[in-house]
């Protein structure tokens, strides 16, 4: 009976110290499994960290030569020139609907008035003939989407007349900026009773690409801020020029500046969620229409250290042989100036003055 007791303590001792083995190793594997599982989480993200750190060097690098090219640029001074270039305008005509006058309200002659009157231009001068082909292809194809738009207005008993007009706006250092707007006049005596949209392409004549908004400023230049600031001082006057008390608002102190701000930022707005704004352009502004009685300027003298415009798409050898290139001071076109070199002097007591502006509706 001892024995048999004996040999059940030994078997229970037994199978606890198996059991306590076991524990022990189990806990040791364990251990060893958390130690080799962190040891490849770490190399893992030391990997990564260095692929991060990589990537961001090539990024920093990236970035570190386009900002030398961006501000490896020309920066224009005020005394600067420029050229206007040899580009030509070639006028074509077309018109729909029904004669609704015969005296001509530009040449004041008895000629037939349509009710939709179109007028454009197609230009010339250029050596490459794909680059003008490709110009001019964009310029009718604008034409023509406006003009399918006007005839399902034909009928509109309303409209008394409607008109379409394209040229030039300005062609200089290898650019060139088409001006397009449709008219509408309805049926009354009020003057202001009428629609009206302004349409800008603008083009490199080097290769027949348009240029967008953007590309008119250096890539370091603060667009935002620019287009902010001239949108404010446009707005501002507009604001107060249609209010109808207008004397109240030479006195600053009287002026609802939180409506002025409400718009600048609408206009802002509408540029963040598209920056391919329309505009057109001449030698001294950038032109934004915003809505039909009023544009937004910039002048371009005002930012001049900003305007990629006169040298980013200039280019040698566009131009035919016969093309006059004529040479003007930059973000300015001093017609008068001109006027005084070709005449000369008159008098001792004879003196000029120059105005340089650009009409802008």
């Amino acid at each position: 009976m001892l024995e048999s007791n004996n040999e059940n303590n030994k078997s229970k001792s037994y199978a606890k110290s198996t059991f306590i083995g076991l524990l022990f190793f189990s806990i040791i594997c364990i251990s060893i499994t958390y130690v080799c599982i962190y040891i490849t989480m770490e190399n893992k993200k030391q990997l990564e960290s260095n692929e991060d750190n990589q990537v961001i060097e090539k990024v920093q690098v990236i970035e570190d030569v386009a900002k030398k090219v961006t501000n490896n640029h020309k920066t224009l001074k005020l005394t600067d020139k420029s050229y206007l270039n040899g580009i030509t305008e070639i006028k074509e005509e077309e018109n729909y609907g029904e004669i609704v006058d015969y005296t001509s309200y530009i040449t004041n002659e008895n000629e037939p008035i349509y009710k939709l009157e179109i007028e454009y231009i197609q230009i010339a001068g250029l050596k490459d003939k794909n680059v003008q082909a490709t110009i001019n292809k964009a310029i009718k194809d604008k034409i023509d989407e406006l003009k399918e738009k006007c005839i399902l207005r034909l009928d509109d008993e309303n409209i008394d007349r409607i008109s379409i007009n394209c040229f030039i706006r300005d062609s200089f250092a290898d650019v060139i900026s088409i001006y397009i707007n449709d008219f509408i006049i309805y049926k009354n005596n009020d003057i202001n009773n009428y629609d009206s949209q302004d349409y800008g392409l603008n083009f490199s004549l080097s290769t027949g690409e348009k240029i967008k908004f953007n590309d008119l400023f250096w890539d370091d230049s603060s667009i935002k801020t620019i287009l902010s600031q001239s949108a404010y001082k446009e707005l501002a006057w507009y604001y107060a020029l249609s209010n109808e008390n207008l004397y109240e608002y030479w006195d600053m102190d009287k002026i609802d500046y939180s409506e002025i701000e409400s718009k600048v930022y609408n206009f802002m707005y509408k540029y963040n969620k598209n920056p391919d704004i329309n505009f057109y352009f001449t030698t001294s502004t950038i032109i934004i229409p915003y809505n039909r009685d009023r544009s937004i300027i910039i002048e371009m003298a005002d930012y001049y250290e900003d305007i990629a415009l006169y040298t980013r798409f200039k280019a040698d050898n566009l131009y035919e042989e016969d093309s006059n290139l004529k040479e003007f001071y930059v973000f300015s076109r001093n017609v008068l100036l001109d006027y005084y070199k070709e005449n000369g002097k008159k008098a001792d007591n004879v003196y000029y003055t120059v105005y340089s502006y650009d009409y802008v509706r």
